[in-house]
């Protein structure tokens, strides 16, 4: 193992690039193999014994990489840095060089660090006392902030643009028909609601499909700071790039293995899904690992292991589970890893629990029913009364 550190262009960044012996990647490799054997069904062995070098023949050894790299690197990292005394103050900006069986794996990690701060002459100096009350509203209100800003966010491409998605736009915006300042930019992030762009603006990017471009006319405020802007009608050229979404608005996210499925099959899924209001899509183990670190859904980190495919659910906590339940009925190759339903870590077993929970119209739609039925035989009570009443006279 070995490491080369340069300073780079820019003040206070490090480029680190990383040599690990080609031993311990291809151990690594073996051992994410181990993990993920369970989950492998080849024809002619029974499911999960099928041996490492069938395996890597029929899908080739490139299956593994990415694991074994997530399995063996942050360690390394960690006491590389540890070792050398940086004082690293970001994540790193990872690339890979070289990432082979029977080779030496070489990547590179960008980072910054704590800039040198040379002290001026400052004895002697006084400094007037300034207390600022600080109320327990302050406090939630910064906490909220804090948690909105380092917020864990993917990225979704199979549906339109929704209230409090983030979106990555580029816009370009005119008055009479000429470019103002400011009125332009590209790839700029924007949460819709948060109320940061001009009213009505937000409102018309709701329903917008990533690649998609539009016309936006709005009209900017009177009381707007700008006086050539002020109560003047806008038109801003709008085109989507990204749409992301917060990990932890999630009431629940459910881990399949889904490799077996038909295009049929897989399109079908989707459809259900996108009906429920449950987000699906597969991303790689990489992403996902950086994406739940520090969240509820960090216990997941175990599970990722081989392609995944991944549920989100956002008001009702088991639609997800309950729908891919009710497809793994029918499609054996549809198999569940793991899931995480309001901050609660559940292996396969536990969630196919989960889905067998009713769903909350169905709980509620019960206890509808159970109110139902006291007052229908109240009703029946009461006519056959009358009934009585009517005979006697």
């Amino acid at each position: 193992m070995s490491i080369k550190i340069e300073k780079t262009e820019n003040n206070n960044e490090l480029k680190l690039e990383f040599t690990i012996e080609a031993k311990k990647f291809d151990e690594a490799i073996i051992k994410v193999f181990n993990k993920s054997a369970k989950y492998f069904n080849i024809p002619g062995f029974r499911k999960g014994k099928a041996p490492f070098n069938i395996v890597e023949r029929m899908y080739g050894d490139e299956i593994f990489y990415e694991d074994a790299f997530n399995e063996l690197v942050p360690s390394i990292y960690e006491k590389e840095i540890e070792d050398n005394k940086l004082d690293v103050v970001s994540k790193p900006e990872i690339n890979i060089v070289k990432m082979k069986k029977g080779e030496d794996l070489v990547f590179t990690a960008i980072v910054q660090t704590k800039p040198e701060v040379k002290l001026g002459k400052y004895k002697g100096v006084e400094l007037k006392k300034v207390e600022y009350p600080v109320t327990d509203e302050d406090v939630e209100h910064e906490i909220a902030h804090m948690q909105e800003h380092n917020a864990r966010t993917i990225t979704v491409d199979d549906r339109p643009v929704k209230e409090k998605d983030i979106t990555v736009i580029d816009f370009d915006g005119y008055v009479d028909g000429k470019a103002f300042e400011g009125g332009k930019a590209e790839n700029h992030e924007l949460e819709i609601g948060s109320g940061a762009f001009i009213p009505g603006f937000e409102e018309q990017i709701i329903g917008m499909k990533t690649g998609e471009e539009k016309e936006i006319k709005v009209k900017f405020p009177e009381e707007y700071f700008s006086e050539d802007l002020a109560g003047k009608e806008a038109t801003f050229k709008v085109k989507v790039n990204e749409i992301k979404e917060k990990l932890e608005k999630a009431a629940s996210v459910v881990m399949v293995d889904a490799r077996g499925l038909t295009v049929e099959q897989d399109t079908a899924l989707r459809k259900q899904l996108r009906d429920a209001g449950v987000d699906y899509k597969v991303y790689k183990n990489t992403m996902m690992h950086f994406a739940i670190q520090g969240t509820e859904f960090e216990g997941l980190d175990e599970y990722l292991a081989g392609p995944s495919a991944f549920a989100f659910s956002y008001e009702d906590a088991t639609a997800g589970a309950s729908i891919l339940n009710k497809v793994a009925k029918d499609v054996k190759e549809l198999e569940f890893k793991a899931g995480v339903v309001e901050g609660v870590v559940y292996d396969a077993e536990g969630m196919k629990k989960i889905a067998d929970i009713p769903s909350r119209e169905v709980l509620l739609s019960k206890l509808l029913g159970s109110f139902k039925s006291p007052l229908s035989s109240f009703a029946r009570v009461i006519d056959q009364i009358a009934k009585k009443d009517a005979a006697a006279e």
